[in-house]
């Protein structure tokens, strides 16, 4: 195939400067579009040589089978020849017309298995161009092969939330609200029994401190809740009467 590779001009003299700035360019531009249009003719007359050498190769091989096939077939043959001549000598020398004229009617009735040949389907590892417009509609198909792919894996989750909306009966607010007043519920039943507790520890804690002093010092004469000084005529039982009645009131 005879393919135009006459170079383009690149140069003129009454041309101005710009223009022939303008078709260096697009000589740079054709010259690579050359260099890849000879590397894939390379390319593809070197598989076709590869190509070539193998059916060479393996025609080569077939023949060598064929003919050794050959060979062999040609030793029987030989053979068998030498052995229906002796015969046939003997039958001349008793001059037995009958016997001789059995013997050529059996030597031509020899059958023969001879080697076949057969077509068989290989594996051909060829190259095929892909054109601009094949790779253009192939980009083409890629791009809806994986919009649809996307698309694909995303319904089976509008699928569950819609199924899910659709055997239960309620919205998506219930839920929240549902989940929302089972944590408020949990919340409290946790913390009420800590706030009695710390409450009831207190209680505790001033009614000790109070025994304590009340015990520890018999001879009060301010109370220590009020700072009330109390009087000297009031007894020891009044008096402890007066700071129990302070934690009474707490």
């Amino acid at each position: 195939m005879n393919i135009n590779l006459n170079e383009p001009c690149r140069w003129l003299s009454d041309s101005t400067n710009v223009e022939n700035e303008i078709r260096l360019i697009f000589y740079n531009h054709w010259e690579k579009l050359k260099d890849r249009l000879m590397a894939g003719v390379n390319e593809i007359n070197a598989w076709r040589q590869r190509l070539l050498d193998e059916i060479n190769n393996y025609a080569n091989e077939q023949i060598r089978v064929l003919a050794e096939d050959y060979e062999r077939q040609r030793i029987s043959l030989d053979v068998k020849r030498e052995e229906n001549l002796d015969t046939t000598r003997a039958y001349c020398g008793i001059q037995s017309v009958v016997l001789f004229t059995e013997l050529r009617n059996a030597c031509q009735s020899i059958e023969f298995q001879v080697a076949q040949l057969e077509s068989i389907n290989t594996t051909l590892q060829a190259i095929k161009v892909i054109t601009i417009s094949e790779q253009i509609e192939r980009n083409k198909l890629e791009k809806i092969d994986t919009t649809k792919s996307d698309n694909d894996q995303n319904k089976p989750i509008i699928e569950h939330t819609n199924d899910i909306n659709d055997h239960t009966g309620e919205s998506r607010d219930q839920h929240i609200k549902l989940a929302s007043s089972i944590t408020i519920e949990t919340a409290s039943h946790s913390l009420t029994p800590e706030s009695s507790n710390i409450d009831s520890q207190a209680i505790n804690d001033s009614n000790k401190s109070t025994e304590n002093i009340l015990n520890n010092d018999d001879s009060i004469n301010k109370c220590p809740i009020c700072c009330m000084i109390f009087p000297i005529k009031m007894k020891h039982d009044d008096r402890s009467r007066h700071i129990n009645e302070h934690c009474t009131d707490d």
